[in-house]
């Protein structure tokens, strides 16, 4: 089902696009070939120009090397067969600066209007658009239509157009209201884009944000100021039509993705083939400021917009595989835009047909990805208020931690400091040395008790950031001390205990911690998961000039494959039973791992199944 809805709604863009093409095809007739002449001086009259020879353009573009183009028009035979008034619509020519008209005929010429780059011309015949002449039935026949071309810096497009009167009112208001609604919803999703970033700081939302003012200005610029800075010898051909509208879409299409999906993070190959491409665009986008240059910008931007979709597209569709969270909705949204400015490109290389206004064709698109995409922000939004509660909740959590800790360390310090005074009571009252020695074991876990507890009090268990205070601590006798803690587990289990330490071993670490946070625990693992009257090895050697390993090896029940890779990841459950049914947290790996690395060590575990684990520890030396 993950593949269903893109491919769903990419289909029925398509159909549905060729199926309106198709019920307008008898709504429209678009000119072929358009033939012109070229007045260098701009002096000719219409009079002297019918009597010239015309050239037949070839090119979707006709040069601008003079001051005045005119333009020869001729009824095609299908325009005689309609049976109602027609529109002479200029297409994509807001590059001319001005358009007059004449009707040629038996008895003479007819003066038809006059149209500037103004929009609305008061002078225009038909003011709701530029360049639009009026004809009429009665004119179908025997007539030929010129116009007067005063060209901008990029040429005349050849796209022109008959349409007929009813169907041109119904577009002409279709197109106005699309456009406003087009607008609108590129506003708002661009602002509430940038509301959420500024609450959230999540970049995707900053890029999307920037991604559809990018559009919006691609509305409501006129086009042919981006055409002004076409180098005249560039003929429109596919995607060329908007350079910059078209490879900043491409540009916010990648980085988005790249954002969105945390590509940088979680897939580091995929995360280089994007920074090239985009440092492609960057590039192509440099190399069309400066004239030299611009000729090679042009030329290259079809290239990179179609990579630039299709490196777009197999990421989807890799990501949709990989079951990543809302793939699926992003691309049915590119699905839905990239068909559309395919159709688009293909229209205006004149392949396909059947849409006059196929020019905003590409807008349809992005506003349909408009609206599936504002479905995606508002599920993160929603995932990231949640996230932000969580952390409220948290944060609430910590402080309660905290206090709980306070008062623990508070009263057991109390409790404490009572077992020692009234074991050194009890020991100066008695002289049987018995009792006298268990009383010095008392003092003795008293003592380390205390030194537990103020250690957790100045380190909060090393999350809290505190800094310890590394000196030299023996690492035999740690160990030694653990041993003897857990000399009532080992009795019971009839262990084996083999230590190979040098006596005089230092390594650099805080004594507490390492005793009762770090090596306790391990031990403590190693008694626990070993079968009875099975062995521990426990040994340490210089692996380099500053470097100490130390080596805890069981024979007990092993870390299943599936969770030794996780044993360090803080939100999955590793508990285990153990030997004799004594429950692990799997909270003392954890917390050996982060002491070891405020020693400035590491930890290492290995293990196989049924055979024992061998947990490593690397220390820095201390001589």
């Amino acid at each position: 089902m993950r593949w269903f809805y893109p491919i769903l709604w990419t289909a029925l863009t398509i159909v549905c696009s060729f199926l309106l093409a198709e019920m307008s095809t008898d709504s429209y007739l678009r000119i072929a070939n358009v033939e012109y002449f070229t007045d260098q001086s701009g002096t000719q009259t219409i009079e002297a120009v019918r009597n010239q020879q015309f050239v037949s353009s070839e090119n979707k573009t006709i040069p601008s090397t003079a001051e005045v183009i005119w333009l020869k028009i001729t009824i095609p035979e299908k325009l005689q067969t309609w049976e109602q008034d027609a529109v002479l619509f200029t297409g994509s020519n807001e590059t001319a600066l001005s358009m007059e008209g004449f009707i040629a005929h038996d008895q003479g010429v007819e003066y038809w209007g006059y149209c500037d780059v103004e929009i609305d011309s008061t002078k225009c015949p038909m003011p709701t658009l530029q360049y639009t002449f009026p004809v009429k039935k009665s004119e179908f026949k025997n007539r030929v239509y010129y116009l007067k071309v005063v060209p901008g810096a990029s040429g005349i497009n050849n796209e022109f157009y008959f349409m007929k009167q009813s169907y041109f009112n119904k577009a002409t208001i279709f197109l106005v209201h699309f456009i406003g609604l087009s607008t609108g919803v590129y506003l708002v999703v661009a602002l509430l884009a940038l509301i959420f970033f500024s609450s959230f700081k999540e970049p995707s939302f900053l890029i999307y944000a920037l991604f559809y003012l990018n559009l919006l200005a691609s509305i409501t610029i006129n086009r042919g100021i981006w055409d002004a800075y076409r180098p005249n010898d560039i003929v429109f051909t596919g995607s060329t039509l908007v350079f910059p509208v078209l490879i900043l879409t491409v540009f916010f299409d990648l980085l988005f993705i790249r954002a969105f999906f945390e590509i940088k993070k979680r897939h580091p190959r995929l995360n280089l083939i994007y920074m090239i491409f985009l440092a492609a665009i960057v590039g192509i986008i440099f190399l069309s400021f400066f004239p030299e240059t611009q000729v090679l910008a042009w030329k290259t931007l079809t290239p990179a917009v179609f990579s630039s979709m299709f490196l777009t597209s197999i990421s989807l569709v890799y990501f949709i595989w990989k079951k990543r969270l809302w793939a699926e909705q992003i691309a049915t949204a590119w699905g839905v835009a990239i068909v559309c400015n395919l159709i688009w490109a293909g229209y205006r290389a004149g392949v396909i047909e059947g849409f006059w206004f196929f020019g905003y064709f590409a807008i349809f698109g992005r506003t349909l990805e408009g609206l599936i995409l504002n479905t995606v922000i508002f599920q993160k939004l929603q995932k990231l208020t949640l996230k932000v509660g969580f952390a409220q909740a948290l944060g609430e959590e910590s402080k309660v931690v905290k206090t709980l800790l306070r008062t623990l360390s508070h009263d057991l310090s109390n409790t404490t400091q009572l077992v020692k005074t009234t074991a050194q009571v009890l020991k100066e009252n008695t002289e049987d040395a018995n009792i006298m020695r268990n009383i010095d074991r008392i003092l003795h876990a008293a003592q380390e008790q205390s030194d537990i507890i103020e250690n957790a009090k100045n380190s909060f268990l090393v999350r809290g950031k505190h800094v310890l205070n590394l000196v030299p601590v023996n690492l035999k006798k740690s160990i030694n001390e653990v041993i003897e803690m857990y000399q009532p587990e080992i009795k019971r289990k009839n262990l084996l205990v083999v230590v190979n330490i040098e006596d005089n071993l230092q390594v650099l670490a805080e004594k507490t911690s390492l005793t009762h946070q770090v090596l306790s625990n391990l031990i403590s693992n190693a008694c626990k998961f070993s079968h009875d009257g099975k062995s521990i090895h426990i040994a340490a050697s210089f692996q380099e000039p500053f470097t100490i390993e130390l080596k805890i090896k069981d024979q007990g029940v092993g870390i299943p494959h599936q969770l030794l890779d996780r044993i360090f990841d803080d939100e999955v459950d590793i508990r285990q039973v153990g030997t004799t049914g004594e429950m692990g947290t799997g909270s003392g790996l954890l917390i050996a791992r982060d002491f070891m690395a405020v020693y400035g060590g590491n930890l290492q575990v290995e293990s196989t199944v049924d055979k024992g684990a061998e947990v490593t520890l690397r220390f820095q030396s201390f001589k």
